[in-house]
């Protein structure tokens, strides 16, 4: 006979003040201890905004009610709590509670876990360094997030997700709810198996050779059901579980131990992949930390950048500053942070001394390979409605900025930065970007990504990499594309940015040159097409297929060759005439 349980839907109104750059869900049973159900951070606020947090949990709410409050801490370090009274409480049955369904079985290929390990969230030193090449065009495969018609989107804002063994794993969209997590075929989108959890499904992040899936979400009523889940990666079968309070941010799995932290203390707890308690230590861990040589770091509010030796726990150094400490990560032998207000620190690893600090460019999102150190500062153009990002690379060794490109975000911004062995540096937001790593330039932008919200749009773990596969999310959707693995068209990424590129009646063309000529296949000189840069150094034209006399060119291959001082730039595009 098959079991109904009960689905609680909590949805928890909250507004946003101008400066918040952090807001902290808080649920109490009884009014006197508040435990932490979830966070959302905010890139920059320039005005006051409406937001909303939806809290699923298994079982029925406790008979004498729930207490909600919302805390929220602002850039200048005003800290202020509001307890929420409109919240919205259903109670609903829930028929699969207890059960998982099992679809399919996926094609396990042997040589699967050389590309899936090393990918941005689950690296353990955080470089955002995926060791394969990935070169554009891509082409959208297939997208996940079917909406709920009273609640909206799944939301994968502040939600991680991993791939391995053919598969994705990542929060459900609302073809179940919120608080399970399915894997998803990687080549077709279709559910291979799903399973049920305590509560909000945050992170997914794999074990060494794929076979684990540690899962993390928020807590349940009784502040005691699981809350770290060790699943088979192959089945969802459950391996352990353990209570760690909410877990939101990715654990990291380093040989046979992993990492978990928790938004309850800042907490890190250390768990053999057998599911036994190595140690815990309480503070500074809320997001995920990094390992590099034994040594583990985290940092966050408490303003000091921490080193632990990973196999016991015990402090090793610490590194404190005036201000929260955000990103991080290890590269060769220094710790690299970006503080809340965007200063840029470098860490000696072994002794906790400073060896750089940058305090001059903004930079706040981190990534890197080798002695390139990427970082990208997002900011207000025209305040609400324009967002430029700021990409800049710096020497690893001096700090010295190397160069910076800016380029148009539009409302979301980007979450997170990846680099691939190819030289390419891939970000995702409204449009997907590649830019190559020698030069700044932009070498591809995708057509729109999702439909435009605003900057609450950015998610914190994307794109992440997967073989020839980039997987990006736009606040309610996952979209996965596929692109190459070796290199194809070298007009695709010589610094002429062309969309679409195959066009009928118009094609617009984004490149650094004073001008931009016209080719056809024969070496004819078509068109000569001008205009004034941008702000950027950008010309931005629209070319509507007609000659230099004004007569319509006819369909076929044309070349683009923009000067721009000493550098030549070209590419190409397709006129594909409709009768």
């Amino acid at each position: 006979m098959l079991l109904v349980f009960a689905l609680t839907q909590v949805v928890i109104p909250f507004e946003v003040e101008k400066g918040t750059r952090k807001v902290e869900i808080y649920y109490s049973p009884d009014g006197k201890d508040w435990y932490p159900v979830g966070v959302y951070r905010y890139p920059f606020i320039s005005s006051s905004i409406k937001d909303t947090f939806r809290w699923v949990v298994k079982g029925e709410p406790p008979k004498g009610g729930i207490r909600i409050k919302v805390v929220a801490y602002f850039s200048g370090g005003e800290v202020k709590e509001k307890e929420v009274k409109d919240i919205e409480v259903k109670v609903e049955k829930d028929a699969e509670s207890g059960y998982y369904c099992h679809r399919r079985k996926t094609v396990i290929d042997s040589s699967d876990t050389l590309y899936s390990w090393r990918m941005l969230g689950y690296d353990a030193q955080h470089t955002g360094y995926y060791p394969f090449p990935l070169y554009p065009p891509l082409e959208l495969r297939w997208e996940y997030g079917k909406p709920h018609p009273e609640y909206g989107s799944p939301d994968y804002t502040m939600v991680s997700a991993c791939a391995g063994n053919g598969m994705l794993y990542v929060r459900s969209d609302w073809t179940h709810c919120i608080n399970w997590v399915v894997a998803l075929d990687i080549e077709t989108g279709e559910e291979v198996w799903a399973r049920e959890l305590t509560s909000n499904v945050w992170t997914c992040a794999l074990s060494a050779g794929d076979s684990l899936l540690f899962v993390g979400t928020s807590i349940g009523w009784d502040t005691l059901s699981p809350t770290f889940y060790c699943l088979d990666a192959f089945t969802g079968d459950v391996r352990w579980s353990k209570f760690l309070h909410t877990v939101e941010f990715s654990p990291i799995v380093v040989e046979t131990i992993v990492y978990a932290p928790n938004l309850y203390g800042g907490t890190l707890t250390a768990i053999s992949l057998r599911g036994n308690e190595l140690w815990r230590r309480r503070g500074g861990f809320h997001e995920t930390p990094s390992f590099y040589e034994g040594k583990i770091y985290g940092g966050d509010e408490n303003c000091a950048l921490l080193s632990l030796n990973a196999w016991t726990g015990n402090f090793l150094w610490a590194y404190e500053i005036e201000e929260w400490i955000m990103s991080k990560m290890v590269s060769s032998s220094m710790v690299i942070f970006s503080s809340l207000r965007e200063k840029l620190y470098s860490i000696d690893e072994r002794r906790g001394t400073l060896i750089w600090k940058v305090d001059t460019f903004p930079t706040l999102i981190l990534s890197s390979k080798g002695n390139a150190v990427i970082g990208a500062q997002e900011y207000w153009l025209v305040q609400d409605s324009v967002l430029n990002v700021v990409l800049r690379r710096f020497d690893g060794e001096t700090g010295e900025m190397v160069w910076a490109d800016t380029f148009y975000g539009r409302y979301t911004g980007i979450g997170s930065i990846t680099i691939t062995s190819n030289d390419l540096i891939w970000v995702s937001g409204d449009w997907i970007f590649a830019f190559d790593l020698d030069s700044g330039q932009m070498v591809y932008q995708s057509d729109s990504v999702g439909t435009p919200a605003s900057f609450l749009s950015a998610t914190d773990y994307f794109p992440i990499l997967y073989k020839r596969n980039l997987i990006a999310a736009h606040r309610g959707k996952i979209f996965v594309f596929e692109g190459n693995d070796t290199f194809v068209d070298p007009y695709n990424i010589s610094g002429v940015y062309v969309y679409p590129e195959v066009f009928d009646r118009e094609v617009n063309i984004r490149v650094k040159a004073d001008e931009v000529r016209v080719y056809d296949v024969l070496g004819r000189e078509r068109a000569v097409l001008s205009g004034e840069r941008d702000f950027f150094g950008y010309l931005n034209l629209r070319w509507d297929g007609k000659d230099k006399e004004g007569k319509e060119v006819p369909s076929g291959v044309y070349f683009l060759v923009g000067h721009d001082e000493d550098l030549i730039r070209r590419g190409k595009v397709i006129r594909l005439k409709r009768r």
